[in-house]
This record gives structure tokens, C-alpha cells and sequence, in this order.
């Protein structure tokens, strides 16, 4: 369910400039830097987005130049070029929360993820629904510029 609600801020465009789940680059530049280079301007990125994966998966899906993302037996999405690297946990921690406390809730997630992290561009095949009567307040960044964009034309006509 984490994993899926991280899906969901990479497919509706949240983490811009971000395509998909991290590369290794991009997830060194994330840790080290607190930001991603995007046509040379540093964009901010202090919390890396990455899809950990077991070594089993990882030995399994080496060799496919694409990997279908499922949740609930329905597909939402395709990882192209996926790109294969080891998930240095301690360093991540320690640099994301200023501690390696095992004991921490986050950190425990991180230390108990798989040994690898796969990274790519995601080719998105269908929007995240919950179903849970708040889908209608879930807006992507483009929605929302577009509904203020609405909001402010009203206003400018109301006041002038």
C-alpha cells in the first residue's frame, strides 16, 4: 500500500521533474544534495522516491527492458528501461532522518525493504482511484491549475 500511494504522487505529476521512480543518479543527487538537476537548474528533492525490491525480483526482472506495476491485480502502470542498483539503507537513513534508529517507524520500513531499488520512467495506464467518496478532491497539479485559473477569472470579472 506505501509503494502504491508513492505511485500515485509520481503518476499524477507531484514530484516533478521526476518520470518515474528514481535512477541512481537521481537518487544520489536526492541524498547528498537535497535536490534533482533539471536543464541545469537545481529543482529541490530531499526525500528520494525509489521502488525497493527483493534480490529474488531483482535476479528475475534483470533482463526485461520493462516491468508492469500491479496493485490489486489491476495494472497501472509500466516501468521502462528499468535500471538495477543496491539500496544503500544505512547511508539513506542516516542522511534522510540524522539517525539510523532501528526502532523509528520509517526507518524500519526502509531497513525491512528489499536489498535493491529499481528505477525508470513510468508509463502511466490508469489514474490511482481509493473509492473511498474523496476521489472527486484528489486533484493532480494540473487540475488544480486549471480550476484557479477559473477561480481567479471569476474574481477578476466579480471586483472589476
Amino acid at each position: 500500500m506505501y509503494t502504491f500511494g508513492i505511485f500515485e504522487i509520481l503518476s499524477e505529476g507531484w514530484a516533478y521533474p521526476l518520470k518515474g521512480f528514481m535512477r541512481e543518479d537521481q537518487f544520489l543527487q536526492s541524498m547528498h544534495f537535497n535536490c534533482l538537476l533539471k536543464d541545469e537548474n537545481c529543482v529541490s528533492q530531499s526525500i528520494p522516491i525509489v521502488l525497493p525490491l527483493t534480490t529474488v525480483d531483482k535476479n528475475r526482472l534483470y533482463d526485461t527492458s520493462a516491468i508492469s506495476l500491479y496493485h490489486n491485480q489491476t495494472c497501472y502502470a509500466i516501468l521502462r528501461k528499468p535500471e538495477f542498483y543496491f539500496h544503500r539503507k544505512e547511508e539513506r537513513v542516516a542522511r534522510q532522518f540524522g539517525t539510523t534508529n532501528k526502532d523509528h517507524p520509517c526507518i524500519k520500513l526502509i531497513y525491512e525493504s528489499g536489498d535493491w531499488l529499481v528505477g525508470g520512467d513510468l508509463e502511466v495506464l490508469k489514474r490511482v482511484r481509493w473509492n473511498d467518496g474523496l476521489d472527486q478532491y484528489r486533484l493532480t497539479p494540473n487540475e488544480l491549475r486549471k480550476n484557479l485559473k477559473k477561480w481567479v477569472q471569476m474574481l477578476y470579472l466579480l471586483f472589476n
